[in-house]
């Protein structure tokens, strides 16, 4: 692609059209610009690193992993163990909603609900205080954890160093997953989109 080949979007437009990407025709042809397309197909898993926070996950790979009973070579009991721990994630993660930016957004609330409550008073309550700290340490943690799944998902050493512009990072790793899509072949002029063609 030469520079003259690109197409400059607004993170609203992609906020709005997610799915959005430029595709290079052939030749001196235009550039195709696709809001519309839909993957098909099962996600895949993917581990999710802020899990290991939880010590009931932990505990479930662990336990999952000990009460394996599995017969055959050992590459083929290792593999079966790591399907079976897989699907104890895939069952914990369906049971466990994790919606982190509704629990920021509700710690968030709590704390500014304790500060108009301490207003009101118009002195410091212990308790206010101490329910406060609690607040406070578990949006520390929240945080946190946020932090790590963009670390996870786009391994940048900024975040090593505690940028916290998550919209700046969610819009580049959205994008480097858009630009590593592929979306169909085109072999001697055969079109494979299609997956039904094969």
């Amino acid at each position: 692609m030469s520079k003259l080949d690109r197409f400059l979007l607004a993170s609203e437009w992609l906020d709005v059209f997610p799915l959005t990407s430029v595709k290079a025709l052939v030749g001196h042809l235009p550039s195709f610009l696709d809001a519309w397309s839909l993957r098909s197909g099962l996600r895949p898993f993917r581990f999710d690193a802020r899990w290991l926070d939880n010590l009931e996950v932990v505990e479930l790979i662990k336990r999952t992993w000990l009460n394996f009973v599995g017969m055959g070579s050992m590459d083929f009991q290792l593999h079966k163990k790591l399907i079976s721990v897989k699907q104890k994630l895939i069952g914990w993660k369906k049971d466990n909603k994790f919606d982190l930016k509704g629990k920021i957004e509700g710690v968030l609330t709590d704390i500014e609900l304790l500060d108009l409550t301490a207003q009101s008073y118009g002195v410091l309550i212990e308790q206010v205080v101490v329910k406060r700290g609690v607040k406070l340490k578990e949006l520390e943690d929240l945080r946190r954890s946020e932090e790590i799944y963009w670390k996870q998902r786009y391994r940048n050493k900024w975040l090593k160093e505690g940028d916290l512009n998550t919209k700046f990072f969610h819009t580049i790793a959205s994008t480097r997953r858009r630009h590593n899509d592929i979306s169909g072949l085109n072999i001697l002029g055969l079109d494979l989109r299609n997956p039904t063609l094969g």
